[in-house]
């Protein structure tokens, strides 16, 4: 690999994760085994015991995890209808 392709990379360790989701490196370590599904997709790094994830596929991670979060919030919206205090406002007009 070329030194050019390497300078977008950039590593994240259990602490940098731990820290951008609000976690301690504890439970970050042990979801690595216990729940993988609650992380962002772990780089391998041959040589490396301790976990690494590349900053893009977090950025990727966290931006899905953000719209999957407001779909959901504007589908639960909608299946609710309007609040009970905004239904007693349209009647007293």
């Amino acid at each position: 690999m070329e030194d050019r392709e390497l300078q977008g990379l950039k590593l994240l360790t259990a602490d940098d994760i731990a820290q951008l989701l609000g976690r301690s490196v504890r439970r970050v370590k042990m979801d690595v085994s216990a729940r993988p599904q609650t992380l962002p997709p772990r780089f391998i790094v041959a040589g490396v015991k301790s976990p690494r994830w590349r900053q893009e596929d977090v950025r990727n991670w966290m931006q899905k995890i953000a719209e999957e979060s407001a779909e959901k919030a504007e589908r639960r919206k909608r299946e609710m209808g309007p609040a009970p205090w905004m239904l007693r406002l349209a009647r007293k007009d």
